[in-house]
């Protein structure tokens, strides 16, 4: 099995049966969760489980059969049987309804853990229902815990249009979480407040990069900065932090889908902000995730604004994230930094006279490609070997090297053969393209035929795939590299007929 060694690091990592991350992970799978994906699922699953273990065999109820209900629960979820385990949980729920001693709250018990197990098989809208019966419970019991109930259901509700796109379940969840203001009041319950508004920032991010649509991404950044105004550094130092990265998440997809560079400054802002309470220690998980979105944006702000300094704070930020981030346990997160810091060196080396910074790019790019399995990750196999083809390039150019330009050619194949999405022809075409430039140079310095005859399927290839897609702007450029190439194997073939 691909992943049994996951499924047992995530087991001992939590100390949690086999079994039921057995049946988690064949959930993952049926759902079409990527592969690449599936090592962090696991690990987050096997906490997730640990707490649900936990708080069934923790669990303290004096109604009838209430022993028996808990361990058969308890014993069917370590077999992985976690079907037999909501079953369970359900008719415990409902004969507590026969006995008139039964309350509210022992009711909400059920429910929680119910929900609990429908999040862990992806069955997030059973889970939410869970919550809402919880939320409804609890309000005709005085209202204490409604709020939290509230704010789990409509996470559930998120989670399932994370997972499966429902858009409508967004837009229930932005809706519930209205909701859950009105029970929260500002004057009353500040930090409550702000958490209900740091999810609706979240619900609203979700809403955004599912339509591409930057309003809700506005309403978010205001989401973000109200929740901050009582989420202050002096009274939750590690929710100003969390909330001031969000912020900084919305401000670069807003800066990216309005093309304002503005934007992208406040992102970086907010992410310097997020760093400065933020530490290794205190969150060593969105402490290099802090300093990677760091690097996105200020690689971007590089590039356009045509910044070599902000370009080498991108090198280094993506530095610091890579110092945090555990490769063991999240090795395309680690390849995705290298990736990324690969590009931003590229970038860099582009406009210097020696080659260092282009050195540094390809160590970047090859490191990426290390835990880039291919048939794992194949886009970005793909996307990683053509920037490693694109900076070998340019070296061969200028250190004069046949060696780069064949280490080039090798990289563009690769990525060819890992294949690029379907809804990315042109990226596969201009790879074709630079692919067969560079069988061109070397046929240059070598004659060696077979470059020449690899070169001319390439641009064919690369003249169908964009003439197929109706991309006509670059029919010319494909079609001179074609006719270049034609040239020079007339020139081949001349030369072979004088010797």
């Amino acid at each position: 099995m691909a992943f049994v060694k996951d499924l047992v690091a995530s087991a001992q990592s939590k100390a949690v049966p086999l079994a039921p991350l057995q049946t988690i992970l064949a959930k993952l799978l049926d759902a079409g969760v990527a592969n690449d994906e599936i090592p962090n699922r696991l690990m987050v699953a096997a906490g997730q489980l640990e707490v649900l273990r936990s708080s069934l065999a923790n669990w303290q109820d004096e109604g009838p059969g209430h022993e028996q209900i808990r361990s058969e629960a308890l014993a069917f979820v370590d077999r992985g049987d976690l079907d037999s385990a909501s079953e369970v949980l359900r008719r415990g729920r409902e004969a507590g309804w026969t006995f008139p001693m039964a309350t509210g709250r022992e009711e909400v018990e059920f429910h929680l853990r119910e929900a609990m197990i429908e999040h862990l098989q992806l069955r997030f809208c059973a889970a939410a229902e869970n919550y809402a019966a919880a939320a409804a419970l609890a309000a005709d019991d005085g209202g204490k815990d409604a709020w939290r109930f509230l704010i789990e259901q409509a996470r559930e509700l998120c989670e399932d249009g994370r997972e499966f796109g429902t858009r409508e379940n967004v837009l229930l969840a932005i809706e519930i979480y209205h909701r859950a203001l009105g029970l929260a009041g500002r004057e009353q319950a500040p930090l409550d407040w702000a958490a209900t508004k740091h999810h609706l920032g979240g619900a609203l991010v979700l809403l955004a990069e599912r339509d591409k649509d930057p309003e809700p991404l506005r309403e978010a950044v205001e989401a973000y900065l109200a929740a901050i105004e009582e989420w202050t550094r002096d009274r939750a130092p590690l929710e100003w932090a969390k909330a001031q990265h969000n912020l900084g998440n919305a401000l670069q997809l807003l800066g990216e889908q309005e093309s304002d560079p503005e934007r992208l400054r406040q992102a970086a802002e907010a992410y310097r902000a997020a760093l400065a309470e933020c530490t290794r220690e205190t969150a060593p998980f969105e402490w290099p995730e802090a300093y990677n979105r760091l690097g996105d944006t200020l690689a971007v702000l590089g590039v356009e604004e045509g910044d070599g300094e902000r370009l080498l704070e991108a090198v280094n930020a993506y530095r610091e994230a890579l110092d945090g981030v555990n490769r063991e346990h999240a090795p395309l997160d680690w390849a995705l930094t290298q990736n990324n810091l690969g590009k931003a060196l590229e970038t860099l080396g582009e406009s210097e006279t020696g080659t260092g910074l282009l050195h540094q790019a390809v160590e970047a790019y090859r490191a990426a490609l290390e835990e880039r399995v291919h048939g794992l990750a194949s886009f970005n196999w793909a996307a990683t070997n053509t920037n490693l083809g694109n900076a070998l390039v340019t070296i061969a150019e200028r250190e004069n090297s046949n060696t780069k330009l064949e280490e080039a050619a090798s990289a563009y194949r690769a990525s060819l053969a890992a294949g690029l999405p379907d809804g990315a022809p042109l990226d596969t075409a201009k790879t074709h393209i630079n692919l067969a430039y560079t069988l061109g140079a070397l046929w240059n310095r070598t004659r060696n035929r077979q470059a020449l005859d690899e070169a001319l399927r390439a641009v064919e290839a690369a003249l169908g795939l964009i003439k197929e897609n109706g991309v006509q702007e670059h029919i010319p450029a494909a079609e001179l590299a074609r006719e270049t190439i034609l040239a020079a194997m007339g020139h081949r073939e001349a030369g072979a007929t004088a010797a």
